[in-house]
């Protein structure tokens, strides 16, 4: 079994996103699973491979670990959110469930694998192994603080996803008094909001944009064209008054005097005291998690190969 990697460990995290985003369009390499996140980018196989050449501008190079306990104790660590910018995060397991599940490599062991994400809530459970930082509350702490002179009753969403829908609904017990959340499938938006009436939101498409002059803006959404992204810098910059907390992955904005007002992302040093004000909650119990880890893979490699 073999691992190569790049993560937030050994990578200046705005660069490793950059590289998240080109890398799409590499090729990957043959019997080759690839897990990618803005934090990591991790191939995996049972046979020796040569990944894709670093771009120069990451100023770092491959990592890697070998051997079939090495390589599982890292699945392992990445599904139970030991090895993560948040600490105890879920959105992770989700996404390593789906590049194994979804991947069309037919000889990698996805029982062992399917093993350590299903065993991975109950042992997490046990130890209350959960973050409590969420991107809402975050978003609306990072607002607030923003906007303490300014007072703005104007809230704009960008994305109409889980995230959006998340935030959207987080924003009924707030100061603001007209919501409005922009999507590219409106009208599936509106059928998931479907009975929640106490949700003052009003959900547009990109098409003929309106919006108000002044108004706080939250951009929870990768799908971004260059289309959409122009379209979101002219309405940003042409509003009087406003701070934004911008979720993208690829931050749309890698100089924060390119968006008008207050701006922070997911690298900032704003955003990310808040992540690690959760994570010293549940830094005491990694110890203990890592000992179910080990544990875990250990019985798991002893079952016949899957």
């Amino acid at each position: 079994m073999y691992c190569r990697f790049v993560s937030y460990k050994n990578c200046e995290v705005e660069k490793l996103s950059r590289f998240f985003s080109e890398s799409q369009s590499y090729p990957i390499p043959k019997n080759t699973i690839i897990l990618k996140t803005c934090h990591r980018v991790e191939y995996y196989s049972r046979y020796d491979f040569t990944p894709p050449k670093l771009p120069n501008y990451l100023n770092s190079s491959w990592q890697e670990v070998k051997g079939e306990k090495e390589v599982f104790s890292r699945i392992a660590r990445i599904i139970f959110g030991v090895d993560s910018v948040i600490v105890g995060e879920d959105y992770i397991t989700s996404q390593c469930r789906l590049a194994f599940m979804r991947s069309v490599v037919s000889d990698f062991p996805y029982k062992k694998v399917d093993k350590i994400i299903n065993s991975s809530k109950c042992i997490r459970e046990k130890h209350d192994f959960f973050t409590s930082f969420n991107y809402h509350d975050a978003a609306f702490r990072i607002l607030s603080t923003y906007s303490k002179k300014e007072n703005l009753k104007n809230l704009v969403i960008f994305g109409g996803g889980m995230l959006g829908q998340r935030i959207a609904k987080s924003s009924k017990n707030k100061n603001y008094k007209n919501i409005t959340l922009v999507t590219s499938q409106p009208t599936r938006f509106i059928k998931s909001l479907k009975g929640l009436s106490n949700f003052n939101i009003k959900v547009i498409s990109y098409k003929n944009l309106s919006l108000p002059s002044e108004y706080d803006c939250i951009l929870a959404t990768d799908n971004l064209s260059k289309e959409k992204k122009k379209i979101i810098f002219s309405k940003i910059n042409n509003r009087e008054r406003g701070s934004t907390v911008d979720f993208c992955s690829i931050p749309i904005s890698d100089k924060y005097n390119d968006i008008k007002g207050n701006y922070c992302n997911i690298h900032s040093d704003f955003f990310l005291e808040l992540v690690d004000l959760e994570n010293s909650t549940l830094l005491s119990k990694v110890h203990s998690i890592e000992s179910e880890i080990d544990t875990l893979v250990r019985n798991t490699l002893l079952e016949n190969n899957g």
